[in-house]
């Protein structure tokens, strides 16, 4: 028995066994998709969230450098050395 395709949309012809097994698997899917999507959201927070502590880790470093020379329109920093 097939779960997916065209002859969900018929339920007509389906035994209730059938349709509640349908139904279960649809249900299933959906909430797989969700929680993937979930996770997704969660996983890319965090991310963002590492990457603005560590731009706040390496803006200190550069506040607490010694500015050295400019170099083309660059500022060349030393830092801990």
């Amino acid at each position: 028995m097939r779960l997916y395709g065209p002859e969900i949309a018929c339920r007509t012809h389906l035994t209730e066994h059938e349709r509640d097994v349908a139904e279960a698997y649809q249900r299933g899917m959906g909430d797989g998709h969700r929680c993937g999507w979930e996770n997704g959201q969660e996983l890319g927070k965090q991310q963002v969230e590492r990457l603005q502590r560590r731009i706040r880790e390496l803006e200190g470093l550069l506040g607490r450098g010694t500015l050295r020379h400019e170099t083309g329109g660059e500022q060349v920093v030393e830092v801990d050395g």
